[in-house]
């Protein structure tokens, strides 16, 4: 399997009745990932996500930011889409501190949502369910159907890949 097919079965996992299975599942993707920044990058964006499922929201929330501090660095396109989506979604669980400014991860991951058709469909489907997950989590919901709009059948574009 590919990193983005592991990262669709830790997403799946984590979703499921077994975060410790997720967990390891992430620990060994991390450390396959190896010294390539977007590709960890991508990974600890999944593992933010197993995280934030197991209501570890400070976890998620660093995790989610080193995430967000590679794929900025790595400068690859798919990587920034899952660091900036997760980086919302784990916002949802953490409440600003009083008086403190964050950064707009919602601008500018939603001025990023072209770049999707530019990846493959597994991709597309991990990144565009995140950022519509980001949306809802931090209350923007016609931007969030939006999302799902623009991802179209993902369903049949998987089906017809393979």
């Amino acid at each position: 399997m590919g990193l983005t097919a592991d990262l669709v079965a830790l997403v799946a996992a984590a979703a499921g009745a077994d975060p410790a299975a997720a967990r390891r599942l992430s620990t060994e993707l991390g450390d396959a990932a190896g010294d390539d920044p977007a590709d960890l990058a991508r990974v600890l964006a999944c593992s933010a996500f197993v995280s934030y499922l197991d209501l570890q929201f400070s976890e998620a929330l660093i995790i989610a930011e080193r995430s967000l501090a590679l794929a900025e660095a790595s400068g690859d396109t798919e990587a920034r889409l899952y660091a900036l989506a997760m980086r919302l979604i784990v916002s949802a669980g953490i409440p600003a501190a009083i008086g403190s400014e964050l950064p707009d991860y919602f601008a500018a991951a939603w001025q990023m949502r072209d770049s999707l058709s530019a990846l493959d469909v597994e991709s597309k489907m991990l990144a565009g369910h995140f950022l519509a997950e980001g949306a809802l989590a931090t209350g923007r919901i016609s931007e969030a159907q939006a999302m799902l709009e623009l991802l179209g059948d993902i369903r049949a574009q998987r089906s017809a890949r393979e």
